[in-house]
């Protein structure tokens, strides 16, 4: 039973990932957001990176989870702070785009209602990824239910 965590890791979280930063189409050079500090948004992150990308910014708004990817080497993106995204990137990069981004949070993005409350708002995160990613970029979007 121990091992089976462990192959968990090794056919869920780390090929989901990869498969995302592969078909953000990540390379040298490339620069990267991931929406998600989860494990298969670390886990897309580490991808960039073997593959050559000169920056990877990683978006969440989990405290924890932005300080474990900082320690990692990832550039954090707290979402509290703004509710404009590019403004967030051009903050770490000079510029509000990346060439590759990658949405792996689950379907189920939350957004605030008219009324304040939070409600089922799946578009966000994929509307977001695509005000940042630059003409000609790539988005990798890998199931995850």
């Amino acid at each position: 039973m121990e091992k089976i965590r462990d192959l968990t890791c090794l056919t869920d979280i780390l090929p989901t990932g990869f498969h995302g930063a592969v078909t953000a189409k990540v390379g040298v050079g490339s620069t990267v957001y991931v929406a998600g500090a989860g494990p298969v948004g670390l886990a897309a992150a580490a991808a960039a990176q073997i593959l050559g990308a000169a920056a990877v910014l990683i978006g969440d708004m989990n405290k924890e989870r932005l300080a474990h990817a900082k320690s990692v080497g990832f550039e954090p993106i707290d979402l509290t702070r703004h509710d404009r995204l590019g403004e967030l990137v051009a903050d770490v990069l000079g510029a509000p785009e990346v060439d590759c981004a990658n949405r792996l949070r689950r379907l189920r993005s939350q957004g605030a209602g008219t009324d304040g409350k939070v409600v089922e708002a799946p578009a966000v995160v994929l509307n977001s990824l695509k005000e940042i990613t630059r003409a000609a970029g790539a988005i990798g979007i890998p199931a995850c239910t």
